[in-house]
């Protein structure tokens, strides 16, 4: 589990009126050996920033992520779960100012992949990279809990979850899971 903040001046965090706001989110897996997960069609116009959260099994490092414009540039986020050959990992990634459609999707290469793809709108035109929590937790029936993320200012806070067996997976106070 990845936890991170983006903090700007006087930033909003309402989804109401002029204030930060999901705009459509997708999800894809290649479940087995190295392939190509693919997210299915999201209607992204409006937004000005999309985060990717990548999640691998096995010992390969991880694709940047690509999308059916051929334009945009994927950056990766500071912390993320490094691989440990067998436990797997994730990370997330963004764009910000991306070139959007009415249908697009995100593709990643990578051993037994997931990727799950959300654009936003409302977002300062420039953003910072705040915090970062992580967790990791082998075997069935355990936890993985990464920790209080504390933004210094009002903030978007993305949380990107991994994990190969079906799981149930809860946030705490108010937030929502898309």
């Amino acid at each position: 589990a990845q936890s991170i903040a983006f903090p700007g001046p006087g930033m909003p965090t309402s989804g109401g009126g002029g204030g930060i706001a999901i705009v459509d989110h997708n999800f894809g897996s290649f479940p087995s050996t190295v392939g190509t997960a693919t997210t299915g069609p999201m209607n992204c116009i409006g937004a000005n920033v999309m985060f990717v959260n990548v999640n691998i099994q096995g010992s390969a490092g991880f694709n940047t992520p690509t999308d059916s414009t051929g334009v945009n540039t994927y950056l990766r986020l500071p912390g993320g779960w490094p691989n440990s050959g067998t436990e797997g990992a994730n990370t997330l990634f963004y764009v910000l100012n991306p070139s959007v459609t009415s249908s697009m999707t995100v593709s990643d290469t990578d051993e037994a992949v997931s990727i799950e793809a959300a654009c936003f709108r409302g977002v300062p035109a420039t953003i910072t990279f705040d915090q970062t929590n992580n967790a990791v937790t082998a075997g069935p029936g355990t936890t993985a809990q990464s920790g209080s993320i504390t933004p210094t200012a009002p903030s978007l806070i993305i949380a990107g979850l991994g994990f190969n067996l079906p799981s149930t997976v809860s946030i705490n106070l108010g937030f929502t899971i898309t």
